[in-house]
This record gives C-alpha cells, structure tokens and sequence, in this order.
C-alpha cells in the first residue's frame, strides 16, 4: 500500500483497526477522527515512515504491540493506555515501538536509540483517574521535550524517566506526592517542574540534572 496517502473516515465508523492494518505504508500522512478510534492493532501503522500528523490515541482502551514501530516522522503523541491497560501499572512506551519488555534496571540507553525517534511532546489523557507513572514508563525516550501527566499522578515510579536526556519540561506535576528512585535522572536538560504537594523524593531522583532552571518545591507544611 505505498501509494496510500490519506485514509478519510466517518465520525462514527471506524472504531478498531487491526494488526498490521497500514503496515509499511511508507507514504501514509494522515487518518481523520483517528482519535475516536477504540482499539489499535498490533503494528498497525508499523514502518509508515511519512506520517508526521500527531497519534491521537485519546479514547483507545487497546494499543497494540509495535504500532508505532516505523515510525519516525511522528513528533506528537496523545494516549491513555499502553497494551490493554492504564498507562500506570501497564506497559512502557518502549511497547508501542515493539519492545516486549524492559527491565526497570539501568541499561545500556545505546540499544534503546531508536525508540521513539523524533517523538517530542506527549500528552498522557488517562481517563480512568491513575495515580501512578510506572516503573521505566519512558526510559531511554531520548527525544522527548515536554510531556504532560494527567492532573490525577500521584507518583512517579522508579527510572520513570530514565535517561530522556532531551526532556525539557514536564507539565501537571503540582499533585506529585512521591518520586521515586532515578525517576529523572540522566535528563541532563530537565529545566521546569514544580511540584506543590511533594512529601518524598527518593536517591537518585534528580541524578545528573544539572540544567534544571525551574525546580520549584512547595513542601506541605508539617506540623509534628
């Protein structure tokens, strides 16, 4: 399907896409009301290199393994589940480029240099009212910039973003209680988070930060 460009749907009529669905339609640009979209196949739009609209998975319950593997133009990411689960608790975001797994402990970034290329803002909608930013949800994400957590995180687990050396700003912190061990560390051009209702940051938190410009702390008053 490399001559397909466009895909132009109904409001109302698509709300699955299968496994491999646009798979290597290398010059695929745009789907209409993508955001609509319910479930996501594995690999659906695997290897469609040309798409550089922004992925709206915003009201998809399903994301399939590797269905964003390819794809390189892709700069823009809005999402609420990763695999068939909420983004906290669920899969990394190393699973929508094709990684099964990976292990929460510190690896060799060099290996993850391909994930996610070019993907620099996200936006986490996260309908159901998670609290928690898994353990490695974004590491090794090298070229993200900016993301934005749903108003509802609480914490911010271990390696959550590990080595994301572009990560610049991260929005919706404010309800931030903990962070956890080597949450940001490596983010060597972390500039703004402020976190107001912070009670616990653990070792290695803010590891090799060193250009955070904007790191505002607002601790609760204790009282004791």
């Amino acid at each position: 399907c490399t001559s397909l460009v466009r895909v132009l749907s109904d409001r109302s009529s698509i709300s699955w896409i299968g496994n491999s669905a646009f798979e290597g339609c290398t010059n695929f640009l745009s789907f209409s009301f993508l955001s609509l979209v319910k479930s996501i196949g594995d690999y659906a739009f695997k290897n469609c290199s040309s798409y550089v609209n922004e992925m709206d998975f915003t009201n998809a319950t399903e994301t399939g393994i590797g269905c964003l593997e390819g794809c390189t133009g892709v700069t823009k990411l809005t999402v609420s589940h990763i695999g068939q689960r909420k983004i906290a608790g669920a899969k990394s975001i190393a699973f929508l480029y094709g990684y099964e797994e990976l292990s929460v402990e510190k690896i060799n970034l060099y290996d993850l240099k391909e994930l996610g290329m070019n993907l620099k803002y996200i936006t986490l909608t996260n309908n159901e009212e998670e609290e928690l930013i898994s353990s490695g949800a974004f590491m090794g994400l090298m070229s993200l910039y900016e993301i934005k957590l749903p108003t509802s995180v609480k914490i911010i687990g271990e390696n959550a973003f590990y080595g994301c050396s572009k990560l610049h700003k991260v929005e919706n912190a404010l309800g931030v209680e903990r962070i956890e061990s080597s949450a940001f560390e490596s983010c060597s051009n972390l500039g703004i988070i402020e976190l107001s209702r912070i009670t616990s940051i653990q070792d290695y938190a803010f590891a090799k930060t060193a250009q955070v410009d904007s790191l505002r702390i607002y601790a609760p008053l204790s009282l004791d």
